[in-house]
């Protein structure tokens, strides 16, 4: 079997975003084209331009999209309706982000879009022509069943560890009793879900002790990557 084709698509509008899922035919029928969409912003500043716009649902559609809620806007005219239904998709975002313009993401942490990316350097200090090594062959995965998982038709539940479980609800304490860092208001979520393909990867389908681990090692890479940026921002500040 082939290795199947990552859909990718360029961030456009909010309203855009539906249109990669779906389309409507000549006499309204609705029709899905694919379910899974990686969209790319290779410049910060352009996603910072379309989200600035007047009216702009970008951001929105975007922190809806993460949480795997309906896309899509209820139009008074039928016609141009493109419900995409929660939790019937995928969606990812890649965004190119040099640390001078970050401020574009982290200034608009009130709405909750920073907290919800992860942030990784793409340089390698190590990187050189005479410890080149061999081209990586593409890793194969194991078939796994995702079928429906109980007679009620409700989509499969990946189980997570109880240790996952615990700093969840925790986590979810300290935010009703209002601890915590604004920015950091997502990062459990976003280790699930660094935790669940780490578990595919390695042919599980469920959360394991382990899988949250490693989850947690590229979550704190991710803090300090992003407090680099910040840093940066900061001393580019004029001093008092």
């Amino acid at each position: 079997m082939l290795p199947q084709e990552v859909y990718v698509a360029s961030v456009g509008s909010g309203e855009g975003l539906a249109h990669q899922y779906a389309h409507r035919e000549k006499g309204g029928k609705l029709v899905r084209d694919r379910n899974s969409v990686l969209f790319v912003a290779p410049e910060v500043q352009g996603l910072g331009a379309l989200g600035s716009r007047s009216g702009s649902t970008m951001d929105s559609q975007l922190r809806q999209g993460w949480s795997g809620e309906a896309l899509g806007f209820a139009y008074a005219d039928a016609t141009k309706r493109l419900p995409i239904e929660e939790h019937s998709y995928r969606m990812g975002l890649s965004v190119g982000v040099q640390p001078e313009h970050a401020d574009i993401l982290l200034d608009a942490s009130d709405g909750g879009t920073p907290q919800r990316l992860v942030w990784g350097r793409t340089t390698d200090p190590t990187v050189s022509r005479a410890t080149r090594g061999e081209p990586i062959e593409p890793l194969t995965l194991k078939d796994l069943d995702w079928t429906i998982s109980d007679e009620f038709g409700l989509p499969y539940v990946i189980p997570v560890c109880p240790e996952a479980e615990d700093m969840i609800l925790a986590a979810h304490e300290a935010r009703q009793r209002g601890e915590g860092d604004a920015l950091d208001g997502h990062a459990l979520f976003a280790r699930e879900k660094l935790a669940v393909p780490i578990a595919v990867l390695h042919g599980r389908q469920e959360v394991t002790p382990k899988d949250w681990w490693l989850a947690g090692l590229v979550m704190t890479r991710s803090d300090q990557t992003r407090a680099e940026a910040q840093s940066v921002l900061a001393a580019r500040q004029p001093s008092l």
